[in-house]
């Protein structure tokens, strides 16, 4: 039995060891390195989403584009960095340029917002294509205010050579030939065959409306010339990024299922290891069972009989504790209810005498404003503020009405209240039912209201 167990015990530490060693890191990372680590991951992700977006804004499909362009706008919120929001506003706005040029300035001007002023070239882009929209739509200064912003001494040739063209089809759009030409001719040779092309156009379009036919011929024949090479080269393009995206699905495709096969490996020898830890373990527990069974029968009889005995010990404690608080609480309750009589006594005691010494000789009574203030202290004395609290709950209450609940809450008679204000005690019961009204008393009377106030 002692060789058995040592060596299911050895086999056990064996395979533990080596499934740490393959699915544990020789070192914990840091909270910090995870963070760091986190965030790399979310702009990575970032990223491929925006280049997600250009590939089938290439291809055409608005729809997969709109679907990457929300996507990257969710990590966008997560990362909360201005450059990211520059990025994402940038795309939107190219996502709408097309169709929706309204929409695509006010996402470039968003995108201006958050550049930040080291990145001259992403807002010179940004400006150049608001200047575009801005001529579309016939609105030549707010065009020459962009493009104006946008030319600055620090930007590339290339760059330079597109916002100059840009500023000068805007001169071409106004019929302005010499300062047309002055930015477009000097920096046709840095620009793309596309922005040749363009020019071209621009040029013999505005010659025409000027009615230059020679200039006009000249850059038409420039213009056709142009295009015919841009559409060969836009053929060539389109077949090589065809191609491109054909050898990148295939290799995709393979690396995807090396993955696959590799991660099925690793998963058929972790089941293998488990099974092998699982079942040395249940022969280990049936072992071990089998072993301290007959003491466990012993200890549970001891510790049934020990379990019993302190229940029974419990259940006396509780019921004599029980006992002393039931009898607790209703010397509270007799202390209460002698404190309230006392009370009403000692208010009764002080109040009574005072208002029977005012009888005139007729028998009536009639109470100063003091004898009234001496009543309100009284009861503000004996029950705890009482005109103070009524006033707080209820403050739609007159002086008047305030007093009469203080006689009520005196408990006094109603003939000596009839007597006090000169009515009938069938007047004195209407007032209170009108009382009970105004205050929105419910589910008692207005005395047992007043009484438990």
């Amino acid at each position: 039995m002692s060789v058995l167990r040592y060596f299911i015990i050895t086999g056990i530490l064996a395979v533990g060891v080596y499934v740490f060693s393959c699915t544990s890191p020789t070192e914990a990372p840091s909270p910090e390195f995870t963070e760091i680590n986190s965030h790399t991951d979310s702009l990575l992700q970032f990223r491929i989403y925006l280049e997600q977006a250009r590939i089938s804004r290439f291809k055409g499909e608005n729809q997969e584009e709109a679907h990457f362009l929300d996507a990257a706008e969710d990590i966008a919120q997560c990362l909360n960095d201005s450059s990211v929001y520059a990025n994402l506003w940038q795309e939107k706005a190219m996502l709408y340029l097309s169709h929706q040029p309204e929409k695509a300035k006010e996402f470039f001007q968003k995108a201006l917002a958050y550049m930040p002023s080291g990145t001259p070239v992403s807002i010179a882009q940004s400006e150049l294509y608001l200047s575009r929209i801005y001529l579309e739509q016939g609105q030549t200064d707010s065009a020459f205010h962009y493009i104006n912003n946008a030319l600055c001494p620090n930007l590339p040739d290339k760059e330079a050579a597109a916002l100059h063209l840009q500023k000068g089809y805007i001169f071409a759009s106004l019929l302005q030939t010499d300062s047309a030409t002055h930015h477009i001719l000097p920096f046709l040779p840095d620009a793309t065959l596309k922005q040749r092309t363009e020019a071209y156009r621009r040029l013999f379009e505005m010659y025409g409306k000027k009615q230059n036919e020679k200039q006009e011929n000249l850059y038409m024949r420039k213009y056709i010339l142009s295009h015919d090479s841009l559409s060969a080269e836009r053929k060539e393009m389109v077949i090589e990024k065809i191609q491109d995206m054909h050898e990148y699905k295939l290799q995709r495709e393979r690396a995807n299922k090396a993955e696959m096969q590799a991660a099925h490996h690793k998963l058929v020898f972790y089941r293998i290891a488990v099974t092998l830890g699982v079942v040395i373990l249940i022969l280990l527990l049936l072992l071990h069972r089998i072993r301290v069974h007959k003491q466990k029968l012993t200890e549970e009889l001891k510790t049934t009989q020990w379990m019993r005995m302190e229940e029974t010990l419990k259940r006396k404690e509780t019921e004599v504790a029980l006992a002393h608080e039931q009898e607790k609480l209703k010397q509270q309750e007799i202390d209460r209810l002698n404190k309230s009589v006392a009370y009403y006594r000692q208010l009764n005691a002080i109040t009574l005498p005072s208002l029977l010494r005012k009888r005139n000789s007729q028998g009536a009574l009639h109470l100063t404003e003091e004898e009234w203030e001496i009543i309100q202290q009284n009861a503000d004395t004996c029950f705890d503020g009482f005109t103070r609290r009524l006033k707080e709950c209820y403050p739609q209450l007159t002086e008047e009405e305030l007093r009469f609940c203080c006689l009520v809450k005196m408990d006094l008679p109603l003939s000596l209240l009839s007597e006090i204000y000169h009515i009938a005690k069938g007047s004195i019961s209407r007032r209170k039912m009108r009382l009970k009204e105004k205050m929105h008393i419910e589910n008692s009377s207005f005395d047992e209201f007043i009484t438990a106030f």
